[in-house]
């Protein structure tokens, strides 16, 4: 789990879009149950709302000093039309930032490289392998900035490379399955990942 209702959204907290991309594919990469908060795979921002619009306990509780949650808990955006963005036809309790409108689900619905796009397919890529649905998680040596590791099932294997903050990170030998980002192909730069399908043995 990297986003909730109480944490700043991921894409704010990592500082760019390509970042979050990047932690999207380490997280689904991973062993165990998953979860998606609702609006990370829109890759949405912490809202910035004026103060006379907060509802948090946290912000009256402080006078103000602490922010509170609110942030991460507007409602996502479902078309691109104010004020309710498909969410609701009035303005929400809080209200949805009018620059969502072009990472509605509607807008990313209909670009192959959104956040959404990604999330989808690397959905649809771990529920048909057996390896990143059940498969042993093993280590693989990286530079600092980095980190490879290997989950394998049986015959199937693939590798999740994901570079933080190293050098290019070269792509691993096989079958690129997925990357961050299009067009990826011989190297990760910083905040990329991908998955490789490692040639059968």
């Amino acid at each position: 789990m990297l986003e909730n209702h109480d944490v700043t959204r991921l894409r704010s907290r990592y500082g760019s879009l390509e970042a979050a991309r990047a932690a999207a594919l380490l997280l689904l990469a991973l062993p165990g149950t998953l979860f998606l908060y609702v609006g990370q795979e829109l890759g949405l921002e912490e809202a910035d709302l004026a103060d006379e619009l907060r509802q948090d306990p946290i912000f009256f509780g402080s006078d103000g000093a602490q922010k509170g949650r609110d942030g991460c808990r507007v409602p996502i955006p479902w078309d691109r039309e104010p004020p309710g963005f498909g969410f609701s036809e009035r303005t929400p309790w809080l209200p949805i930032p009018q620059t969502w409108a072009p990472v509605s689900v509607a807008a990313q619905d209909k670009d192959a490289t959104s956040p959404r796009a990604l999330y989808r397919a690397a959905l649809g890529v771990r529920r048909r392998s057996d390896a990143l649905h059940s498969g042993s998680l093993t280590w693989r040596d990286a530079p600092a900035g980095a980190l490879v590791f290997v989950r394998e099932h049986h015959s199937d294997a693939i590798v999740c490379a994901v570079n933080v903050s190293a050098d290019e990170l070269p792509m691993p030998s096989g079958e690129v399955l997925l990357t961050s980002e299009p067009r990826l192909r011989d190297r990760l730069p910083a905040n990329a990942a991908a998955w490789v399908r490692l040639p059968r043995r």
